[in-house]
């Protein structure tokens, strides 16, 4: 604008000099400017001779109409930008008090007011004792009823299944055995079996017979010498262990060097007989025939000699532990037997028990069922098999194959089911018991700062009571836009953010969101543009400028100035072969002095900014420039060091 206005004072200033001084001739121009005329004047010709001449430009203008003296300025390419300019306050995105999801007593507090925690991060811990305990429960849950389904899975036991096999071969031998008959070796087994069930019911029976009648003569003299054996033994083993407790005596001591000696002497004579048979086999005695028989000598009487040494020591050095020990045994046992002999005899004398009775008549009674179960047996071997003999033992082997069946598979699917059924429930509980372990340690949900301390260490904390009060480090910048341009504002907008704290330093954002409903209050609709505070130098509460560049694109400029209205229409008038034409416009966004237009111009175009207001299509302008001015369309004369300039 200042760059048009003083157009306007140079054009002024131009042409007052044009009229005042015609007459003049520029000095130092190549060319003098043709001379005004006085109105009706004929001009001189060459030589100060008047007569008839060409009409002068003036008088060529004059006849064509007035000339309007204009200012233009070029049609620009440019950028433009729609910019808005809001004012807020910055927020926190995210504010939350932080609380235990079950409830229990605070271990420990691990931030404090002021302290800058990460997503994630431990904040306080709860007493785990118990939800530790829970888990070590669940686990061992989950790995019996994981036991459980293995072995649902798994089958029946080898060991039964084999006994059921042996079961099911046994009962179909058995019905073959039946379809076919017994073989004589199952007749001769059966027959054995009930002679030897006869002789044991006939010995049973003998038994108890015996005890019934008592003991006889011979039974107590046979008993007597029984206990008369026993006691001699028991005194033989008694004197025998005295004895040894005892030691030895001097006979025993006396006797057992005699021996040693003897030994020796046998010993020492061996040695000689074996030195002489190796010098000379002939000097020696007829009971020595070789060298080998004389070594073998000597080795004999030395283990002689040896055996009395060991003998003379022993009962020098008393009784050893393993004698006293064995003859200890011995008169043990002894004693066992002669008080057994004692007791028996004692109850001959006495007479049978009724307890002896009653176990000799069991006995009988036991035979008498072993013989009839054999006599049964052979009766049915000796009988040919009917019908129902062959129907029970094909039951039984049908009953075998079952139970083979049920060895191989004892589970049914419903016990598979209901078996993983217990594994899902126990993983389920294993899962919520370190679910609420994890639980028992409070994290934080976002990065931020902690503003408030609300509980102490040994306080109970539950859903309802909160332990930190945390606020997120992303912040977000509230404002209400009008109604008129939501249409040309949407999320993702790029937006330039002041502050008074930082004097000459911008921060870039985002629009996030606007709100799909306007406040019925107001009729405003809530924005919300969110900085890029990676600095951190944004804090919560400060007062920022934001400019949202809602549109940006290339366009056609025109100066404000260049736009009149004619007819209630946008106009510009745009100069071309010294006219003015006049062309409709349709103005766009406006870009400080200067106006976006959508059409009616082309770029590099001159359009009139000064001396528009009573301008017409058609007229004949002249453009004013800085160096003075000339007709449109005409180069521009120029003065001496001073270039000019066309168009301007």
């Amino acid at each position: 604008m200042k760059r048009a206005l003083s157009g306007i004072v140079v054009g002024t200033l131009i042409l007052s000099g044009a009229v005042g001084c015609a007459t003049n001739a520029t000095a130092g121009a190549s060319q003098a400017p043709p001379k005004a005329e006085t109105p009706g004047t004929a001009p001189q010709k060459a030589g100060g001779q008047g007569g008839q001449s060409a009409p002068s430009g003036q008088a060529r203008q004059a006849a064509a109409g007035p000339i309007r003296v204009v200012t233009t300025a070029p049609v620009a390419q440019g950028r433009v930008q729609l910019v808005f300019t809001y004012t807020g306050t910055a927020q926190p995105r995210s504010q939350v008090n932080v609380s235990p999801k079950t409830s229990g007593r605070i271990e420990q507090v691990l931030v404090d007011v002021g302290s800058e925690v990460k997503a994630g991060d431990s904040i306080a811990t709860l007493e785990r004792s118990s939800l530790q305990l829970s888990v070590q429960q669940a686990e061992a849950n989950l790995k019996s009823a994981q036991a459980r389904l293995a072995t649902v899975l798994s089958g029946g036991r080898p060991e039964d299944i084999a006994s059921a096999e042996a079961a099911l071969a046994s009962a179909r031998a058995k019905l073959n055995q039946v379809k076919n008959g017994p073989t004589p070796s199952d007749l001769q087994a059966a027959q054995s079996a009930v002679d030897s069930a006869q002789a044991g019911l006939a010995s049973a029976q003998a038994r108890l017979d015996l005890i019934r009648a008592g003991s006889t003569a011979a039974d107590l003299a046979a008993a007597q010498a029984a206990v008369d054996s026993a006691a001699a033994n028991l005194r033989s083993a008694e004197a025998k262990l005295n004895q040894v407790k005892s030691g030895a005596t001097v006979a025993d001591l006396q006797a057992a060097q005699a021996a040693v000696a003897s030994a020796k002497t046998s010993l020492l004579s061996a040695q000689d007989v074996y030195e002489t048979a190796q010098q000379d086999l002939s000097k020696v005695s007829g009971k020595v025939s070789s060298v080998s028989q004389a070594f073998q000598a000597v080795q004999s009487a030395q283990a002689a000699y040896d055996s009395a040494v060991q003998k003379l020591n022993q009962l020098q050095a008393g009784p050893l532990a393993t004698d006293l020990q064995s003859a200890q045994s011995a008169y043990d046992s002894a004693k066992a037997t002669y008080d057994s002999a004692t007791a028996k005899l004692e109850q001959m004398k006495r007479g049978p028990t009724p307890q002896d009775i009653q176990q000799a008549q069991s006995a009988v009674d036991s035979a008498r069922a072993t013989l009839a179960s054999a006599q049964a047996k052979l009766a049915q071997l000796q009988n040919s098999p009917t019908e129902d003999d062959i129907t029970i033992a094909q039951a039984a082997v049908t009953q075998a194959e079952q139970a083979l069946a049920l060895k191989k598979q004892p589970y049914t699917a419903q016990d598979v089911q209901s078996a993983q059924a217990a594994v899902d429930v126990a993983t389920v509980a294993l899962t919520t018991a370190n679910q609420a372990l994890a639980d028992a340690t409070l994290v934080a949900p976002f990065s931020g700062v902690v503003t408030a301390k609300l509980l102490a260490p040994g306080a109970m904390a539950s859903s309802q009571t909160p332990v930190v009060t945390l606020v997120g480090s992303d912040l977000e910048i509230p404002v209400s836009i009008e109604e008129s341009r939501l249409s040309r504002l949407k999320p993702g907008l790029s937006v330039s953010i002041s502050s008074p704290a930082y004097p000459g330093e911008t921060f870039s954002g985002k629009v996030a969101s606007i709100a799909p409903s306007a406040d019925p209050k107001s009729h405003t609709f809530a924005m919300k543009v969110i900085p890029d505070n990676a600095s951190g130098k944004l804090k919560v509460g400060m007062f920022l400028e934001m400019k949202v560049t809602a549109e940006e694109h290339s366009a056609l400029l025109v100066p404000r100035d260049a736009i009149v209205q004619r007819n209630g229409k946008d106009v510009v008038f745009v100069v071309a072969d010294g006219k003015a034409q006049m062309r409709e416009v349709l103005q766009g966004l406006p870009q400080g002095d200067q106006v976006e237009v959508l059409n009616g111009v082309k770029a590099g175009e001159q359009v009139v900014v000064v001396g528009n207001g009573g301008l017409n299509d058609g007229d004949s302008v002249r453009i004013m420039g800085g160096a003075g001015e000339q007709p449109a369309g005409q180069p521009q004369q120029q003065r001496p060091g001073v270039p000019g300039k066309s168009g301007q």
